[in-house]
This record gives C-alpha cells, sequence and structure tokens, in this order.
C-alpha cells in the first residue's frame, strides 16, 4: 500500500520507504549472498511465511505475517502427504445461534439476563473483577447430571456478554450474547461455538445444549418483555 508521498517530495514516509526505496548491492552483500547460497541452497522456510515488516513500520504486517505462519501449520501436513494418500482433516467446529426480538430497550434485556442468570444459577460462585457478572465471574449450574462452570471472559453491557464453559464433554465450549437496538426493541443474538470430542462423544451434550438455550432465549424475552 502506497502512502501518497512521492519521491521527489523533500519528506519522505519513514512506513513506505524501507518497503519501497531500491537499495544499490554493496560488494559486502553480494559476498554475503554468495556465501548464504554456497551454504543452503534451498531455503527450509516458505517463501509464503518471509515477513515483509518494515523497521519502526506500524503492527498490521507483522499480525498478518502471524497469521500466514498459523495457516502453514495447519495446512502443512496436508501439503506434505505423498500424492495418492488422504490428506489429514482440518478441526471441524459445531456454532449454533438463537434469535429473539424482544420489545424493549436493549439495557433493560441485557439486565434482565443477568437476573435470570443468577436464578439459574443461584448466583456467582466467584464474582467478577468489578462487580457480580463481570470479567472473570464464575457460575457454577447443572445440566444433564454435569457439574459444569460458566466464566465471564468478556462482559460490556448493555451490549456483549461472552463466557467459556467447563466441565462439559467438548474440547471447548464458548457463547456469546449480544443486543442490538432495533427503534424501541432490540435484537438477541445467542451464539455458540464448540469444539467437540472426536468419534461423536459431543453429540449428545450437543444437541442437550442447543434444546437448553432455546428455552432459555424463550424465557428471556418473556421475562424482559414483562418488566
Amino acid at each position: 500500500m502506497w502512502c501518497g508521498y512521492q519521491p521527489s517530495q523533500s519528506l519522505t514516509c519513514l512506513v513506505c520507504y524501507p518497503l519501497t526505496a531500491k537499495r544499490r548491492p554493496t560488494k559486502r552483500r553480494l559476498e554475503l549472498s554468495s556465501h548464504q547460497q554456497e551454504e543452503s541452497p534451498t531455503s527450509t522456510v516458505p517463501s509464503k511465511l518471509v515477513s515483509s515488516r518494515a523497521p519502526n513500520s506500524g503492527s498490521t504486517i507483522g499480525q498478518s505475517t502471524v497469521r500466514r505462519v498459523h495457516e502453514y501449520h495447519r495446512n502443512r501436513d496436508a501439503d506434505t502427504q505423498p500424492i495418492g494418500t488422504t490428506p489429514n482433516l482440518k478441526k471441524q467446529y459445531t456454532t449454533f445461534v438463537e434469535e429473539r426480538e424482544i420489545a424493549v430497550h436493549r439495557s433493560v434485556a441485557f439486565d434482565a439476563l443477568c437476573s435470570l442468570i443468577d436464578e439459574s444459577t443461584g448466583g456467582p460462585l466467584i464474582d467478577g473483577a468489578s462487580g457480580p457478572h463481570s470479567l472473570g465471574a464464575r457460575f457454577p449450574f447443572v445440566s444433564s447430571g454435569m457439574n459444569l462452570t460458566e466464566e465471564i471472559i468478556s462482559f460490556e453491557p448493555p451490549w456483549r456478554r461472552v463466557y467459556e464453559l467447563s466441565g462439559a464433554p467438548v474440547n471447548l465450549y464458548q457463547a456469546t450474547t449480544v443486543f442490538t437496538d432495533l427503534g424501541t426493541s432490540c435484537i438477541m443474538a445467542w451464539a455458540v461455538l464448540i469444539d467437540p470430542l472426536p468419534s461423536g462423544a459431543s453429540d449428545a451434550f450437543i444437541a442437550s445444549a442447543q434444546s437448553f438455550l432455546s428455552h432459555i432465549a424463550d424465557k428471556l424475552k418473556i421475562r424482559a418483555e414483562d418488566i
């Protein structure tokens, strides 16, 4: 990306210049380059992983480099398998979303959600950093005979609440509840991301969790609109 400065101007952008300026190779650089080629005729790092980040530049380029590294490590097993073999399967996640239009402002609906959680769990096992429902709060509850714990990892009233669930037969369970104003009403979206165990070991729990979430969403709508 070019920031707009022209080479003829007396000032040059310190971010763009290292990426665009043509540097004349010195004798020392030519010697080093020749020496490196003799020692290592082929590079062990894929060219797509080489960062083009310039000194003193912003963090965007660095972040994209990290992203490419993760993509490489995720795909390299499949890329390097012998021809004719079955490639390794990529990780699959299970997601589902419950949405409800609630005929109250989102601040009212958000407070109703917190009240419903207190009622369902008996209150927090551990209070959050700045309140009973804030970041770090933990709520215990029982579902399908399992003792589960919900830990708040993001709390931004009256907009968003994010939690992770422990104790369930899954590798990861993370849920985000978002409230968006719609005139005098609001839209509640409760999204769940699950990394299931292999061989269908999480299937029964996932079905139960989806049914439970639908029930809670309906209950939240009724409670908020009755306030």
